[in-house]
């Protein structure tokens, strides 16, 4: 399959000119040649061949890995007929003796060498062309014979190959007129190939690439299915690729999403996957799949969406295989098993807006020039073994939304007063990383965070009372740290907040009385401080109060009568 990224990639560059117009044409019309050649009755009996002759650094077995009789029954053909393909092709100039085989030895090796995937050095060295002319007939020939059924080509239905090259010689000579100037075209061969206007080229290619996506997805089953694994059960070969589950196609049958979730796989993603050069979506989420990324996945530069979340991919993340998907959007690793430093060459991605490299065992400093990824709006690093100080060159992200970087992370220092900057930020979760010093006044700066989780630290200090110019916070989490102080009677502005987490901490006085009137409190958790006095009377006034605990206190005095008002309470501990 090298050679068909590299057939595949010099179409792409070379398709406006009329010479490579021309010889795709040509290698076309040599592809019928071979498939009236072979409608015949399958009989299993290949030329003989010199085993040990080398085939660059690969032997003939090794190419064939006993696979002969499949390959003889894949092209349908007499050993008669293979004889005379052989024959027709060798003596257009198409097949030369070398390296001391005949040209019906080089035929079967050539289908063989085609069928098993050999690279360019090897069939340069079999045949002594270069890797981009053989490339471009061999996969073309081999693929028509597979693939092409009759209502793409109808050829005429004579009764022996002999008669259709000797007596309609003529009518055919096309098929094996070659531009290339090393195959040495015999003269003649001029006739136009209008008369095979059966043969639809494009449609010729669709089929061509379907059946190479069908393989290719055949193989990826075959490898993500390991011994205890099960799924996929309608991808068959039988059926058309399209229709597998998870997989989507273009218009040209071309797969562009595969999307496989949820399924008990076990295996490994394999080689393979590089070959889906148009997809746009990957989707492999909680599948039990393990070992490492297939450094192939580079060649997948359309992808927008890359998410192989909840497995147990191991080892460092291949970042290189980012560098030509420039259309990303989505890259989501989270909870596997990759380690070593965290990819930096993801800063190049610049259509980027969702990164999450969280829940793996990546260690190390946070990148400093993570800053550079101006398009994203949500960071995830959390539940990593990431260290050193927390970068404030991160408040240059100005579109990020959410920054998860917290647990299992082991930072130096505290939370950079610069985070309040970002100014699109909705949510803050550093909660669990080791973090130390005061809580920054400048967070007050994040009009639309709506969530600041910096629990489980070894925060000290007050809480600043400018936090109450944070109109859109909904839930607060200070707890497990080493705060002191009162609550600040601003917080009355927070008419948003519907959880309030302060346990385990140092605060002291009283709760205050507003609390019992904040609209859309659910959830007061202030166990195992110091607070005193009573608790706010219209607390649950306002039916919305899920849990409340302020165990470990010094309260006193009457338990509120509304506590239980709307029906909801479902935690009380007092």
């Amino acid at each position: 399959m090298n050679w068909f990224r590299s057939a595949t990639r010099r179409d792409e560059d070379t398709q406006s000119t009329s010479d490579a117009q021309r010889e795709d044409d040509d290698m076309c019309a040599m592809a019928v040649v071979a498939i009236i050649n072979s409608r015949r009755t399958i009989r299993r009996n290949p030329q003989p061949m010199h085993d040990s002759m080398l085939t660059g650094s690969m032997r003939v077995e090794e190419i064939l890995n006993g696979h002969e009789d499949v390959i003889q029954s894949m092209i349908s053909m007499k050993s008669s007929t293979f004889r005379l393909l052989s024959n027709l092709l060798g003596g257009r100039g198409l097949l030369r003796s070398t390296n001391h085989m005949n040209v019906n030895e080089q035929l079967f090796i050539f289908l063989a060498i085609c069928s098993q995937g050999a690279s360019n050095r090897h069939v340069s060295y079999l045949f002594q062309h270069s890797p981009e002319t053989t490339s471009r007939w061999f996969f073309i020939v081999l693929k028509v014979i597979c693939a092409l059924k009759d209502e793409f080509i109808r050829p005429p239905d004579y009764t022996t190959v002999q008669s259709l090259i000797i007596e309609h010689e003529g009518k055919y000579r096309p098929c094996v007129r070659v531009s290339n100037p090393l195959l040495n075209p015999p003269h003649g061969f001029e006739e136009d190939i209008s008369k095979f206007s059966h043969l639809k080229k494009r449609e010729l290619e669709k089929k061509i690439i379907s059946c190479s996506e069908l393989d290719v997805l055949l193989k990826l089953k075959t490898a993500m299915i390991g011994p205890k694994g099960s799924g996929l059960d309608d991808w068959l070969p039988s059926s058309s690729h399209c229709s597998f589950s998870g997989v989507t196609c273009d218009e040209e049958s071309r797969v562009t999403s595969l999307n496989v979730t949820n399924l008990r796989l076990f295996g490994y993603l394999p080689p393979e996957i590089g070959l889906l050069n148009r997809l746009v979506n990957l989707t492999m989420s909680s599948d039990n799949l393990t070992g490492k990324l297939p450094p192939e996945m580079a060649n997948l530069t359309s992808l927008r969406l890359f998410n192989i979340s909840n497995n147990f991919f191991q080892g460092r993340f291949p970042g290189e295989i980012t560098l030509g998907m420039t259309e990303l959007e989505v890259l989501d690793t989270y909870n596997n098993n990759f380690s070593g430093s965290l990819p930096i060459e993801i800063i190049k991605l610049k259509n980027i807006k969702h990164l999450h490299l969280g829940g793996n065992y990546f260690s190390g400093h946070i990148p400093e020039n993570y800053s550079e990824i101006q398009s994203l709006e949500y960071l995830g690093l959390n539940g990593n073994s990431l260290t050193g100080k927390f970068p404030a060159s991160l408040a240059g992200l100005k579109n990020l939304k959410a920054l998860y970087a917290g647990y299992d992370n082991n930072y130096d220092g505290g939370i950079p007063p610069e985070l309040g900057l970002l100014s699109s930020l909705q949510v803050l979760d550093l909660g669990g990383c080791n973090l130390t010093g005061e809580i920054p006044k400048s967070l007050s700066a994040l009009k639309h965070l709506h969530s600041l989780f910096l629990q489980i630290n070894r925060l000290t200090g007050q809480i600043p009372s400018e936090l109450s110019g944070l109109a859109s916070l909904m839930s607060l989490d200070l707890s497990i740290n080493m705060l002191t102080g009162e609550i600040p009677e601003s917080f009355s502005e927070l008419k948003n907040l519907t959880q309030l987490n302060l346990f385990k901490n140092n605060f002291f006085g009283r709760i205050p009385e507003f609390i019992g009137d904040l609209p859309n409190l659910e959830v007061l958790q202030v166990w195992e401080n110091n607070f005193t006095f009573y608790l706010p009377k219209n607390l649950g006034r306002n039916g919305k109060l899920l849990d409340l605990d302020v165990t470990n206190n010094h309260l006193t005095g009457l338990i509120p009568r509304d506590l239980c008002k709307g029906g909801r309470l479902r935690t009380l501990i007092l």
